[in-house]
């Protein structure tokens, strides 16, 4: 009986063991079949969020060219993206529950939620593909599609309401930019705002009949908003106006003295680069820059400076532009572009001074405005001779008609603003000796080298002649930058003979166009 009792329990034991390792080998096995399932479902969803159609075939169980239809999904949704997101395994482990987000052009977001059906074949674990794995409840002869909305756009205006695309060819081709697909310009940078729609729906209709079976989402009209600038047609006009008769490449520059708003930016012709945004050498505009370092330094507009007729820096040579007294007032300095006395001043500089001053006008900055007007910069010379050419804006130094037209604002003010196309907050710097810079500049003007340009009573500025090249004799650019009244203002004339001669009669033109 004992030996009976033994074996019995013997028996029961195996048989427990048994069971439990069987328990054991089927939830292994589970394992193993949602990590498969989770595999090759989350493959799947990576292949069509890259689009990477022709291998989701594959993964099916019997459905080569299911790609096909996540592709022609994506097609007929006009979307510019379309991605799914994984969201976890279904209870039984056979379907992995996702959300898609899909970019639909023109219209919006549309994003809904699906799963992929898994099953387990001989060639293992594949997606069980229907056409409701496009699209929850799609069926076969059925499509997801969108209607095309009306696109309107708003207009870009002047600071008045002026639509300015109608009222200059130079601002729709250089600051405007285009309407295409590939917007440029304020069009692209403001496109949020200048897109207008109808409104639309995306629908499950029946292939053939174009039945609708189904309004997935209705996307509501969405109004075009004009976009006002600071820009001024009446400004604008005598810009072009100005440019019209200079023979070669040129541009003028208009800004608002008190608040750093851009009323024109004019260039002529208006194909190709614009010259308003391009940054080039800036000539002896820059000594209004070394003008402020010599007065943060203790001169005055009546300091006494040598003018001599040479000067010797880093083994280089300069001199002036015509014979001058061998010593005058700074004032006289500025006003009669005296290279030599700048030179000497800045001599006696720390090293660094002239590039900080110059961060105080804009340099230094980047491009000034979001569609790529370039600034102008001090960049580190390359040698002693280098950096003494930069004093008279001969070196390495560059600036733009926009800069320039920033900087002679900042003098009339007294505060650099960085100049803007559409009213908002700006960075600003004050400029500590603006009243003695503002002296200087009106000397240009009355008695210095733009003395004979016919500028209207009350214009300040100064001019620059900046040379480039390797012929001989060197070409020139010529410069022109300065205010009258609340506007200030910057001509550059490529290959001009001189910043007095040629580019300050274009501001003139500009300045009696406007009566300002």
């Amino acid at each position: 009986m004992r030996k009976w009792l033994v074996v019995l329990l013997v028996v029961a034991v195996l048989g427990t063991s048994g069971t439990l390792y069987w328990q054991h080998q089927q939830a292994e096995q589970r394992k193993r079949d949602r990590a498969a399932a989770l595999a090759v479902a989350s493959r799947f969803l990576t292949l069509w969020r890259s689009k990477q159609y022709d291998g989701m075939g594959a993964l099916t169980v019997a459905d080569p060219d299911a790609g096909v239809s996540y592709a022609r999904l994506a097609e007929r949704l006009k979307a510019s993206s379309v991605v799914p997101q994984p969201r976890g395994l279904s209870a039984d482990g056979r379907s992995l529950r996702y959300t898609v987000t899909a970019q639909l052009e023109g219209l919006g977001e549309l994003s809904w939620d699906n799963d992929v059906r898994t099953q387990k074949t001989g060639r293992g674990w594949r997606v069980a593909f229907s056409s409701a794995a496009v699209f929850p409840g799609l069926r076969n002869g059925q499509v997801l599609t969108r209607s095309d909305p009306l696109v309107s756009r708003g207009e870009l205006t002047d600071r008045r309401g002026v639509p300015l695309r109608s009222a200059s060819a130079d601002l729709a081709a250089n600051v405007l930019g285009s309407t295409g697909a590939a917007k440029t310009g304020l069009e692209r940078i403001y496109d949020s705002r200048l897109s207008g729609t109808s409104g639309g729906d995306v629908q499950v209709v029946a292939r053939g009949t174009g039945q609708v079976v189904q309004l997935v989402k209705h996307f509501p009209a969405r109004a075009a908003t004009p976009v006002r600038t600071t820009l001024d047609v009446t400004v604008q006009r005598a810009a072009e106006a100005a440019l019209a008769t200079v023979p070669g490449p040129s541009a003028l520059v208009a800004i608002d003295v008190a608040t750093g708003e851009v009323r024109a930016i004019a260039n002529h012709p208006i194909v190709g680069l614009p010259p308003a945004l391009r940054s080039e050498a800036p000539g002896s505009t820059f000594k209004v820059v070394v003008a402020e370092a010599a007065l943060e330094h203790g001169l005055t507009p009546a300091s006494t400076v040598p003018c001599p007729a040479k000067v010797v820096f880093g083994g280089k040579a300069f001199g002036n532009d015509e014979p001058l007294p061998t010593s005058m007032t700074l004032a006289t300095a500025f006003a009669r572009s005296c290279n030599t006395a700048f030179l000497s001043i800045a001599d006696g500089f720390p090293k660094g001074t002239v590039g900080k001053i110059a961060g105080l006008f804009g340099f230094g900055r980047g491009d000034l405005l979001p569609i790529g007007g370039q600034g102008g910069d001090v960049p580190a010379p390359g040698s002693t001779s280098e950096a003494y050419a930069d004093i008279i804006g001969q070196g390495r130094v560059e600036a733009s008609p926009l800069l320039l037209a920033s900087m002679s604002a900042a003098v009339a003010s007294g505060t650099w603003r960085q100049p803007h196309l559409v009213v908002g907050p700006v960075p600003s710097n004050t400029v500590p000796n603006a009243g003695a810079l503002r002296l200087l500049m009106r000397q240009v003007v009355t008695v210095g080298t733009a003395a004979r340009a016919g500028l209207p009573t009350g214009t300040a500025g100064k001019t620059g002649t900046a040379q480039y090249g390797t012929q001989v004799p060197l070409p020139t650019h010529a410069w022109f930058t300065g205010y009258r009244g609340g506007l200030a203002f910057c001509v550059y004339v490529k290959d001009g003979a001189s910043g007095g001669s040629v580019a300050a009669p274009v501001a003139a033109r500009f300045l009696r166009a406007l009566a300002v």
